[in-house]
């Protein structure tokens, strides 16, 4: 439990071309958590395990199309 200020915003926050980096960061880690959760998806004999893992794939894919959506539209806005 944290009490007191909240830490600092970093200042790589504040240009665009860093954000973008650390958006596709965050892109690559959900890539790698998508490919796990669907070589599990492929194993699972659980039904209800299953759509579980299909629910979880689609929360992933759909955070990336979001993150990606955000890197298009700043690095457009940037040109």
């Amino acid at each position: 439990m944290r009490n007191g200020t909240p830490p600092e915003r970093p200042d790589f926050l504040d240009h665009p071309s860093d954000r973008v980096r650390a958006r596709q960061a965050q892109i690559d880690r959900f890539k790698v958590k998508l490919e796990r959760t669907y070589h599990s998806w492929l194993t699972c004999r659980s039904l209800e395990l299953r759509e579980m893992l299909e629910a979880k794939m689609g929360e992933y894919e759909e955070r990336i199309e979001q993150l990606e959506r955000l890197n298009r539209a700043s690095t457009g806005a940037d040109e």
